[in-house]
């Protein structure tokens, strides 16, 4: 009973609301009805169409935009039109441990025990820089000066690794022609 009389109540509000709608055209937009209405959802659409619009417009009436420097390209494509990856800087020493076959985006690193961070990535890959220089939040320890089994870790990964391989104007040529049995001996 009380669910009837709560229905009627909305349906005779309703048709108040209505009947001064159609008397003195004061709005619907507070029923209920008109909140879930199919009028409510097209009126929004056309209100956000309109401000496209408007900014469209207001975009075309302020001429063309701001003489803008063209994105800097990355690195050179390769000749099948890949990407080369990550940017490669023009200033400070670039010369990194790790070489990387063109189409390489991103550089692995293999665990090593005995730094507290990870190994800097950027750092460590030859022709790229680390952006973030002193505060960088990964360790910046060159192949060379690692203790020995970190060393190993790193012949056994590049050794196993066809699209990675050590700059020998960088890394000690004892690492460089280490064989990968010698390595597997951690």
């Amino acid at each position: 009973p009380t669910a009837l009389l709560k229905a009627i109540d909305l349906s005779q509000k309703y048709e108040e609301r209505l009947s001064d709608f159609i008397t003195n055209r004061t709005p619907l937009q507070t029923s209920a009805i008109w909140l879930f209405s199919s009028d409510r959802a097209r009126e929004e659409q056309q209100t956000r169409d309109d401000m496209r619009r408007e900014i469209m417009r207001e975009m075309e009436a302020s001429g063309p935009a701001r003489d803008r420097k063209p994105a800097a390209r990355k690195t050179p494509p390769q000749a099948d039109g890949r990407d080369n990856g990550p940017a490669k800087l023009a200033r400070g020493d670039t010369a990194g441990d790790i070489c990387t076959t063109a189409g390489v985006r991103r550089l692995t690193l293999p665990p090593l025990g005995s730094l507290s961070k990870s190994p800097c990535a950027a750092f460590l890959r030859d022709g790229y820089l680390c952006r973030f220089g002193d505060r960088c939040n990964h360790d910046h320890t060159r192949i060379n000066d690692l203790p020995p089994e970190d060393q190993k870790a790193w012949v056994r990964h590049v050794g196993t690794s066809p699209d990675l391989k050590f700059n020998p104007a960088r890394v000690a040529s004892r690492i460089v022609n280490m064989p990968l049995a010698e390595a597997a001996r951690a």
